[in-house]
């Protein structure tokens, strides 16, 4: 029998190529770990988002009247709802997320009929 001469050397090539498969597994888990939080978070955020959307709609499909009487700030499914009267006939509509943070903000236009 013929003796190899790299000796013990073929040993320690498998141990480090272990070591290496170890540290990339690892740095694959990690990555994957972040990348489920950061899909978590932003599922999140579109879901608060959605809720501020529809909430705003609601708010901005009401009459010019309904908007004088809802002129002022208020919290309303856990967000901020605030209604300005910038003329008379331009509301702002303000949604705010819990930290005080805008969510969306839109202005209507709803024209006064006065009596003649």
């Amino acid at each position: 029998m013929r003796r190899d001469s790299r000796g013990g050397w073929v040993l320690l090539e498998v141990l480090l190529a272990l070591v290496v498969l170890g540290i990339s597994a690892a740095s694959i888990a990690t990555t994957l770990h972040e990348v489920s939080t950061v899909l978590t978070r932003a599922s999140d955020a579109e879901r608060r988002l959605e809720s501020a959307e529809r909430l705003l709609n609601r708010y901005a499909a009401r009459t010019g009247a309904e908007l004088e009487r809802s002129v002022g700030r208020w919290t309303e499914g856990g967000l901020g709802v605030r209604i300005s009267r910038l003329s008379p006939s331009l509301f702002e509509i303000l949604i705010v997320q819990p930290g005080g943070q805008m969510a969306l903000e839109t202005a209507v236009y709803r024209p006064r009929h006065d009596p003649p």
